[in-house]
């Protein structure tokens, strides 16, 4: 048996409503009444058990349910008005995805557009801060050479030369000894003219006699052959008929010592034992011509000799020299920061407080125990100096470039121990110092 079971109002009662209720005829079927809340009553129809009623209403009155026959079709009537749109349905599952379609062509490039105006310049943003340095950049090509600087101030008097010698300077220049011994040889005759030296200064000394021979050359023992001494060539001829044997010339001169006298020198030079010029020599000898020696002679006074040559103090120094000099130069002088070397360090004067820091080496250190303020002094154009700056302790002190120093700011040297710092300056006209670079804590 169904247990289905369909309500209906039945207003009134019938055997159409049965049929519009989908009954069958020959079934069976109960009804149940049930009060609606606005006062109507609908009906329920369940399906009998073959044997019951088929159909009663409410005052138990069969309701007789036939078949009908199939009238006629009638005219259709009019079409009703539109109902009222019922609500939207819930939106249905969404669908799988189709295969991709094949790519179309590429279509045309459009034209470009026209350019927009430039928008407003945004403010410059703050600074950031500065970036670890970079590895150092492969040295560049050598410039040319700048101009030549300005002739440095004099330096000191070097020492006073030792020894004696002749010198002689050529263009500013002093001579090598090659030189000199061949500007001496070039002019030999004039140079024995102004020394006074006589025609035996060029002769050698073989040509005289020797100090066995005779104190003189007009008495000297000359050498004869044998059996060719004459009358005439003795002084005393009173002894020419002299007889005997001459057992010779004794060594030391014992045998004929009490023989001769000297002979006392008159004219330029005078005595008999020790000679004497007659006419003392100046110290200074003064030529009017170049002279030439084929053997650079010897003088004692070898600062007299160089006035009467013309040298200047020049003369007396070593090394190469170009250019106008004057003064004395002490020789090859080191390289200095003075110089343009970049050399040197020194600390500061003081490790906190204001200072004045002299700006005469590469490096200036320092190890800061309070707040600095530094004044910087003296320069070289063109000249760097670098201060390296180490930290002690966890105190952070401000340091300051004030007076000739034109800097990027202070410099904070932080709360950690044992960290460096690094700042270099450029002497841009021999007093101001302008900062070129620094470092971060290292």
């Amino acid at each position: 048996m169904s247990t289905a079971a369909t309500t209906i109002n039945l207003t009134p009662h019938s055997s159409a409503n049965a049929l519009a209720l989908g009954m069958v005829a020959g079934k069976r079927y109960r009804s149940n009444f049930v009060m609606n809340l606005d006062g109507t009553m609908h009906v329920q129809f369940v399906e009998m058990p073959p044997g019951g009623i088929v159909c009663q209403d409410s005052s138990g009155n069969p309701i007789v349910v036939s078949t009908p026959t199939n009238g006629q079709d009638g005219a259709q009537g009019p079409q009703g008005p539109q109902g009222i749109q019922g609500d939207k349905g819930d939106t249905g599952d969404t669908g799988p995805q189709g295969i991709q379609g094949i790519p179309g062509n590429d279509g045309a490039t459009g034209s470009a557009g026209a350019d927009g105006s430039q928008g407003i310049q945004g403010a410059t943003g703050a600074t950031g801060p500065q970036g670890a340095q970079g590895i150092q950049g492969a040295t560049g090509a050598t410039g040319s050479q700048g101009a030549q600087g300005a002739t440095g101030s004099t330096g000191p008097a070097g020492p006073a030369p030792s020894g004696t010698g002749l010198v002689s300077v050529t263009a500013g220049v002093l001579d090598t000894p090659s030189t000199l011994s061949a500007r001496v040889a070039a002019d030999a005759a004039n140079l024995r003219t102004q020394l006074g030296l006589g025609t035996a200064a060029t002769t050698a000394s073989s040509a005289y006699a020797t100090a066995a021979q005779g104190a003189l050359a007009a008495t000297a023992m000359q050498s004869i052959g044998a059996a060719s001494v004459t009358n005439a060539m003795l002084v005393n001829t009173a002894v020419a008929t002299l007889s005997g044997t001459n057992t010779g010339d004794n060594a030391t001169n014992s045998l004929y010592s009490g023989l001769v006298s000297n002979a006392t020198h008159t004219g330029d030079v005078t005595g008999s034992t020790a000679l004497t010029l007659a006419t003392a020599q100046p110290a200074v000898h003064t030529w009017a011509l170049a002279q030439t020696f084929t053997v650079a002679p010897i003088f004692t006074d070898a600062s007299g000799t160089r006035t009467a040559l013309g040298l200047g103090t020049l003369a007396t120094q070593s090394g190469t020299f170009s250019g106008t000099s004057s003064g004395t130069n002490t020789g090859d002088a080191p390289a200095s920061f003075a110089l343009g070397a970049d050399i040197g360090s020194a600390a500061t004067s003081a490790t906190t407080g204001t200072m004045t820091v002299t700006m005469d080496t590469a490096i200036k250190t320092i190890t800061p125990t309070g707040a600095c303020t530094f004044n910087g002094t003296g320069g070289v154009t063109g000249q760097l100096c670098t201060f390296a700056i180490l930290t002690s302790g966890t105190t952070s002190f401000v340091l300051t470039f004030s007076s000739n120093y034109v800097s990027a700011g202070t410099l904070s040297t932080g709360t950690v121990t044992g960290k460096r710092f690094s700042i270099t300056f450029r002497c841009t006209n021999g007093t101001t110092w302008q900062e070129i670079g620094r470092t971060v804590a290292m």
